[in-house]
C-alpha cells in the first residue's frame, strides 16, 4: 500500500486538550478533532515560536489558544531530513502567520558566504586576513587566488563563530523576546 504524502496548514478551530488553551470555554470540537488525528494517521508538528496562535479579548477576559497548527502525513514527514513549523509576530490579526520550512538533506548545497560589516570594527580581523593572505606564495596566480579565498572563508566562519557566537541562535532568541513582550501588552 502506498503511503500517502500530504500536508495542511491553518486555523482548526480546536484544540487537542485544556493545556492548549487559557480560556473558560472549549471547543466543542475537541472530541472529534482528537479522534481524528491517529485515525487519519497524521503528525501535528510542533510550532517553534508562539505557543498560543490565536489571541483574542472576549467578553470574560483575554483568550489564548493554540488553533493554527501544521498537520503532515508520516510519508510526508519522512521525506525531509529537517521538518518545521514557525510562527511570526501578528501585527494585525488575531492569528500568528506559519511558515514551515523543510530541508533535504539529498538536495542541500554549500551555505553562500556573507560578509558582516561588524568585522571590520574588530581588531583582530585585518589580522585575520594578513595571515590568511600571506601564507600562500606559490603555484599560479589563479590557483593562488583561489586557495587563498577558500582558506579565508572557512577561516572567518570560525572566527565569527568564536568572536561573535551563534548569531542565528542570538535572532530567534531576540524575536522570542519580542514576542513575549507583545504578547504581555
Amino acid at each position: 500500500m502506498a503511503t500517502s504524502v500530504w500536508c495542511v496548514m491553518g486555523d482548526f478551530n480546536a484544540v487537542l486538550g485544556s493545556h492548549e488553551t487559557i480560556s473558560t470555554t472549549y471547543s466543542t470540537y475537541y472530541f472529534e478533532f482528537t479522534s481524528f488525528l491517529p485515525a487519519s494517521s497524521l503528525v501535528d508538528l510542533d510550532t517553534k515560536g508562539v505557543f498560543y496562535t490565536r489571541v483574542n479579548k472576549g467578553s470574560r477576559g483575554l483568550i489564548l489558544s493554540h488553533l493554527d497548527r501544521t498537520l503532515c502525513s508520516t510519508g510526508f514527514v519522512d521525506l525531509w531530513s529537517s521538518l518545521s513549523c514557525n510562527t511570526f509576530p501578528r501585527p494585525y490579526s488575531a492569528h500568528y502567520s506559519l511558515l514551515l520550512l523543510g530541508r533535504d538533506s539529498r538536495f542541500s548545497r554549500p551555505r553562500s558566504f556573507c560578509f558582516l560589516n561588524v568585522w571590520v570594527e574588530d581588531p583582530t580581523f585585518l589580522d585575520l586576513v594578513y595571515s590568511i593572505w600571506f601564507s600562500l606564495d606559490f603555484g599560479h596566480p589563479t590557483s593562488r587566488l583561489f586557495k587563498k579565498l577558500k582558506l579565508l572563508r572557512t577561516s572567518l566562519r570560525t572566527w565569527n563563530y568564536e568572536f561573535f557566537g551563534d548569531l542565528s541562535f542570538k535572532v530567534n532568541r531576540a524575536t522570542d523576546r519580542v514576542t513575549e513582550i507583545q504578547n504581555r501588552l
